[in-house]
């Protein structure tokens, strides 16, 4: 093989540029009956160090038992674009596994606004889209119950001292429907009825 002038200089003629590293050359022969050495190096190479923190399948996109104690429902502007919870069906949802479905999920508002589910991150919100239900395998129902169940329960332990306070509030509405029979609508916290309206027995008149 023909070599430069410059890798003369860097490999004069005599000297062994592998000499000084450990393992380039053998002195014995390898012992097959020796105890495994848990350190050496598996065929020339190093193993890699113990990853540090929680493996990517436990991360809440994809783990429920991790995104469920981080879900919150959050409104967004009239005409955000996204896919009903009443449109998703399950079992094409499951058919359609290998495309993606990055459009978020969305529950009706109050006053036309969207209703989506997020999970805070770091220094950002991840949106549930359908992906997010195909690997937590829940249904839209569970995961609307637990957004609103996470929201009551910060509400309840939130700090509170005047309308000055530097509190985060998350202020939030939903729409209740109008359903025959009801007779009166409760409005329930973790530590009981927060409020409750009654329903008139007579339709409204204008005199």
């Amino acid at each position: 093989m023909d070599r430069d002038a410059s890798w003369e200089r860097e490999h004069p003629r005599g000297v062994d540029p592998d000499e000084g590293l450990a393992g380039s050359l053998r002195d014995a022969p390898p012992d097959p009956f020796a105890p495994i050495d848990p350190g050496a190096p598996v065929s020339g190479h190093i193993p890699a160090p113990e990853a540090a923190g929680h493996p990517a399948s436990h991360a809440p996109e994809q783990e429920w038992s991790v995104a469920a104690g981080l879900i919150v429902p959050a409104l967004r502007p009239v005409g955000t674009q996204g896919v009903p919870l009443s449109e998703i069906d399950p079992d094409a949802l499951a058919e359609s596994a290998g495309k993606t479905h990055t459009q978020p999920l969305l529950e009706e508002g109050p006053c036309g606004l969207a209703v989506v589910y997020a999970m805070a991150g770091g220094g950002f919100d991840v949106i549930v889209n359908a992906d997010h239900l195909l690997s937590w395998r829940v249904s839209t129902a569970e995961v609307h119950d637990t957004a609103m169940r996470n929201l009551a329960e910060w509400s309840a332990r939130a700090p509170w001292t005047d309308e000055v306070s530097t509190r985060d509030a998350r202020f939030f509405g939903y729409r209740v429907p109008n359903l025959p029979g009801t007779a009166q609508v409760r409005l329930v916290g973790p530590s009981g009825v927060l409020s409750s309206w009654i329903y008139s027995a007579h339709a409204p008149s204008i005199r």
